[in-house]
């Protein structure tokens, strides 16, 4: 039998390194140049190959090539924002990974590791996937144009959590149906026309109208919609007009939406298309309504959920189920684009604590503050080999 926390406690040293120089040089959305540089070094150095999949994509493959395979996915991008947790390798570029996600590829490259040293011991063949663009939920999509996913039988990926009251390196496993919200960004072009602001009368102010279509949107979008099926919607941006005496004549709005239920998503789509587009009009205005990236809710696999949590208590200290822990609800809030995965192949998504409260990690995911507590590493390289070995 594998002793996975201790191989994984072996490799920390070069792992958490690895992490730094990912943090250090992060990239946003596809383009993660430097990011594949360092990512294809590691799975070299192991006696791997990786090979590109989609647009800045990794996919590498350990043991034999039948139609039982796992795959094990990480993702690798960070957002735009400027690091401000003081700690020796922030990255310096307006760039930053507040959401974990170098942790989570430095996760996956451990445990590539910790598989390829054990390769004959593999009963089935197991895939790892390097995946950019997840925080504008279009790296997925791109990533399985060119993966077989008739050829897999399971799917896994790992996610830090941070500022929570949870122990050190605790493992939260989802057993509910659905472990996070659909979602699709969107924006809403509104064109007015322009006049001096001394004669407001003869043009259309875009600003104002902006004004009133996010009022209507965020009041109005769920009306009709059933009230248990968590539909949300945020405002997060607004770009518009060009000096303080001139009526605007062009406005953005972006935001995202989101939902539980995916048969409603065209309904909701319609729903904000409708609203932007009446409610400018009273304004004079007009609107067109873009919606990119997207995904439909993480499913989780009650059979795979329920696998874990058979062995995992009896390898990991403190390892809960989202049911024990009484967060249900909580657990199903944000969006992951990890879903596109497991709407085709059988899936779950395990949460790792990389930043207890309790040790003084105060700091949420995406806040420029936050800082990751490495240990969490050997969890994670742990889980990851882990899932590929046991029954």
């Amino acid at each position: 039998m594998i002793d996975y926390l201790y191989e994984a406690e072996r490799r920390f040293d070069e792992i958490s390194s690895l992490r730094r120089r990912l943090h250090k040089n992060a990239e946003i959305g596809f383009d993660v140049v430097e990011t594949n540089k360092i990512i294809n070094e590691e799975l070299s150095r192991i006696g791997l190959v990786g090979k590109p999949c989609g647009q800045g994509g990794i996919i590498c493959d350990i043991g034999n090539d039948d139609k039982d395979k796992i795959l094990l996915r990480s993702d690798i991008d960070a957002l735009a924002m400027n690091e401000e947790s003081g700690v020796s390798f922030s990255c310096e570029s307006g760039k930053m990974h507040s959401c974990g996600h170098d942790m989570h590829a430095s996760m996956l490259l451990g445990a590539a590791s910790i598989i390829k040293a054990h390769e004959g011991e593999l009963k089935r063949g197991v895939t790892l996937l390097f995946q950019p663009a997840e925080e504008i939920l279009e790296g997925a999509q791109d990533c399985l144009k060119h993966i077989d996913t008739s050829r897999y039988s399971a799917c896994y990926a790992l996610h830090v959590l941070c500022g929570v009251d949870l122990p050190k390196s605790s493992i939260v496993v989802p057993t509910v149906e659905i472990a996070a919200l659909g979602a699709d960004f969107f924006t809403i072009k509104l064109f007015g026309r322009s006049a001096h602001g001394a004669t407001p009368h003869i043009g259309a102010n875009a600003i104002e109208a902006s004004c009133g279509v996010i009022n209507s949107t965020l009041g109005l979008l769920d009306r009709g919609l059933p009230k248990n099926k968590g539909v949300i919607i945020n405002v997060g941006k607004i770009c518009g007009g060009s000096a303080a005496n001139a009526v605007a004549d062009k406005v953005e709005i972006a935001g995202n939406i989101r939902y539980m239920d995916y048969s409603l998503r065209e309904k909701i789509i319609k729903r904000l298309d409708y609203l932007s587009k009446q409610t400018a009009l009273l304004y004079g205005c007009d609107a067109m309504l873009e919606i990119r990236g997207g995904c439909p809710p993480l499913k989780t696999s009650k059979e795979l959920s329920k696998r874990f949590l058979s062995y995992s208590k009896s390898i990991f200290n403190n390892v809960f189920s989202d049911v024990e822990l009484g967060s249900v609800k909580d657990s199903v809030g944000g969006s992951e684009d990890f879903a596109n995965f497991t709407d085709k192949i059988p899936g779950l998504l395990i949460s790792i604590c990389a930043g207890s409260t309790k040790d003084g990690y105060n700091y949420p995911l995406h806040n420029p503050k936050i800082v990751f507590d490495e240990s969490a590493l050997i969890t994670g390289m742990a889980v990851y080999s882990s899932v590929v070995f046991e029954k």
